[in-house]
């Protein structure tokens, strides 16, 4: 239970399906607002398909892929990625 006139600190885990360096509109649009969010003092998680990068933060959490399905990538560590989340 928050103390009486505690600021309520606002968690947004975002879930999308790449992340960059990929590149297409809402990968950039999605590094945008967590850039935002986190520059407002939000605490920001990306969850998304891809292999870790080297320079990745530690908000960014990458679920390698192990079929692509047209265009819907599967990752079998997701479903377990998003419960850390």
């Amino acid at each position: 239970m928050r103390e009486p006139g505690a600021a309520a600190s606002l968690r947004v885990l975002h879930v999308g399906k790449f992340f960059p360096p990929a590149r297409g509109g809402i990968e950039v649009f999605l590094a945008d607002l967590a850039a935002a969010q986190r520059k407002q003092g939000t605490e920001v998680a990306v969850l998304v398909h891809g292999e870790p990068q080297a320079d990745d933060p530690a908000w960014v959490v990458r679920v390698p892929v192990q079929l692509q399905l047209v265009y819907a990538p599967l990752a079998l560590g997701f479903r377990a990625a998003l419960a850390r989340a």
